[in-house]
């Protein structure tokens, strides 16, 4: 879980994450006030040729005011993928608690991903 500190660049010439501080668990929770996120998913994930792949927050998740904001993930990703959780209302989150799902759709694609992100995480 991290807090995004300085702000990113995304050109038509290339793309910078901003820097970021990791929000520390206490006792293996988080404890988040109302504000955004950048979360690390918790598995590693290889998405099939033919496929793209949308994560989708799970309806607790929602019914706690929150949600999670990610893009589609194309075929031959490979990675431990993070997404942008939106907290509306504090919110107790314990390590390794499942608060997405991944869902995989047909897809007519010519090539694979290989691009910056390909084995994020691992």
């Amino acid at each position: 879980m991290f807090r995004q500190t300085e702000p990113g660049r995304i050109g038509r010439d290339g793309k910078r994450v901003g820097d970021r501080t990791a929000v520390d668990p206490r006792d293996g929770t988080y404890r988040l006030d109302a504000g955004m996120y950048v979360v690390r998913y918790g598995e590693p994930v290889r998405i099939p040729e033919g496929h793209v792949g949308f994560v989708l927050p799970r309806s607790t998740l929602l019914r706690n005011s929150c949600t999670l904001d990610t893009a589609v993930w194309d075929a031959g990703y490979e990675g431990v993928g993070e997404g942008r959780l939106d907290v509306g209302h504090p919110l107790e989150l314990e390590q390794g608690s499942r608060i997405a799902q991944l869902v995989l759709a047909q897809a007519d694609h010519e090539t694979a991903y290989d691009g910056a992100y390909q084995s994020e995480g691992l």
